[in-house]
């Protein structure tokens, strides 16, 4: 028996992950089959602001934010292929 929806996180990451979750109603659509290209930055740094989330820290939320919207591109990108 595989357990393929199970997943481990470290615990620095639990945050970035659940942000990752929360941020899912801000990307931008394009095209005819309106595809995701890309997060809408204002729409995140407001969403994040909102929550008290400010300084160093937000830098760092959206640098890991990036590196999971990249990542999500790439993995829609060659499903579409």
């Amino acid at each position: 028996m595989r357990d393929e929806g199970i997943f481990h996180l470290w615990p620095e990451n639990v945050e970035p992950w659940r942000l990752w979750g929360e941020v899912q109603t801000q990307w931008r659509r394009a095209g005819l089959d309106r595809a995701p290209v890309g997060l809408d930055y204002a729409g995140v740094l407001a969403w994040l602001q909102g929550r008290g989330i400010r300084g160093r820290r937000l830098r760092r939320r959206m640098q890991e934010l990036q590196v999971m919207e990249r990542a999500a591109l790439e993995e829609w990108a060659q499903q579409r292929r």
